[in-house]
């Protein structure tokens, strides 16, 4: 157990489906009926709840969301289909973990942004400045929790419109269209006492290639990082970013995840290393946009894990990248490029810190 005196550092995220919902009406007017979509709160395992917080301790959030309008087509749509591009309101609040969220403190500013029905899906992210608990502590007692809060508005905005929280799963086997979770992560590291624990910080921003083909199905690891020496209670933080070009005259969705794998070409989660960290080694979740024609876009990716067991053999970790065609247009050996400025960054802090 590590003293009380020693400053600590407890990096903490959600795990499997944080969603608290699938879908949010649209209204006509901007900022109604705003809804608590993700959160991270209390009462789950050591490494994915809200951590407690005390006078002086400081907490950085980040936080990845992925939104999708809904259908134009009625057969396609969760709810009534609509062909305009709605906008939405985010937020990230502090808030007690239950009573009254008027007590709420803002850790953002209410910000506005377009999901375009070209585009259809979004990628909400925050990348949050440092809160620090004052003196007297916050304003109620008890636990906390991270709230991503969201709202959505159109002026053409109909009854029975919604925006979904996730991705779009079209009707298959007589079942209807729905939306699909699982697409998000709110991540708290915070630092208690002083001086505070820094870690060891390793980065790749060498790509190991410059071009992800267009093929449902196949992965692309881009950046990997080796970890040798994992023990059990170490720390992961991460925080990568890949910039990436469509070439092509279609729009390409482009899916990327953050996985820990027990090898530089491991490109999914099941592999040895997936029993030894938490979120079974999902350190960035998977989620998505659509790349526009002719366009470039870059996507931001954030997360923390902890090690469950000493790992016996190197790990690494790696961004993985897949890309879809959703208007079936692709040729065969299509491909979008990645650009210069990408990058894969994890902070190690070692077991004598955790707590």
């Amino acid at each position: 157990m590590t003293p009380a005196h020693t400053p600590t550092v407890l990096a903490c995220s959600t795990d499997r489906e944080p969603e608290c919902r699938t879908k949010v009406a649209i209204t006509p007017n901007a900022g109604a009926s705003p809804q608590v979509v993700m959160a991270l709160k209390p009462g789950g395992t050591p490494y994915s709840s809200m951590p407690d917080l005390a006078p002086g301790d400081r907490i950085d959030v980040t936080a990845e969301l992925e939104l999708t309008t809904d259908a134009q087509r009625a057969r396609d749509a969760v709810g009534k289909p609509y062909a305009y591009s709605p906008k939405v309101r985010t937020q990230l609040l502090l808030a007690p973990a239950s009573g009254p969220g008027s007590k709420a403190i803002q850790l953002t500013p209410a910000r506005t942004e377009t999901c375009a029905q070209a585009q259809h899906h979004h990628r909400v992210v925050f990348d949050t400045p440092r809160y620090e608990v004052p003196a007297g502590g916050l304003p109620w007692r008890g636990a906390s929790r991270v709230n991503l809060v969201l709202s959505a508005y159109a002026p053409a905005a109909e009854a029975g419109q919604v925006l979904l929280i996730g991705q779009n799963e079209p009707p298959a086997d007589g079942k209807p269209a729905y939306a699909k979770g699982d697409m998000g992560k709110i991540s708290v590291v915070r630092y208690r006492g002083r001086p505070e624990p820094r870690g060891t910080l390793r980065s790749d921003t060498s790509a190991r290639t410059s071009q992800v083909p267009v093929a449902k199905g196949q992965s692309t690891v881009v950046f990997s990082l080796r970890l040798d020496g994992l023990h059990k209670d170490e720390q992961l933080v991460l925080e990568a970013g890949l910039p990436v070009a469509n070439p092509h005259g279609y729009p390409v969705r482009a899916a990327t995840q953050v996985i820990l794998g027990d090898s530089p070409q491991c490109a999914d989660l099941h592999n040895r290393a997936r029993d030894l960290v938490s979120c079974a080694g999902e350190i960035g979740k998977y989620n998505g946009t659509n790349c526009l024609p002719r366009s470039s876009y870059t996507t931001q990716k954030f997360g923390a894990v902890r090690m469950l067991k000493t790992a016996r053999i190197p790990l690494f970790a790696n961004l993985v990248v897949s890309c879809g065609d959703p208007e079936h247009r692709a040729a065969a050996h299509d491909a979008i490029g990645v650009e210069r400025g990408g990058y894969l960054k994890v902070r190690r802090f070692p077991a004598e810190v955790a707590g």
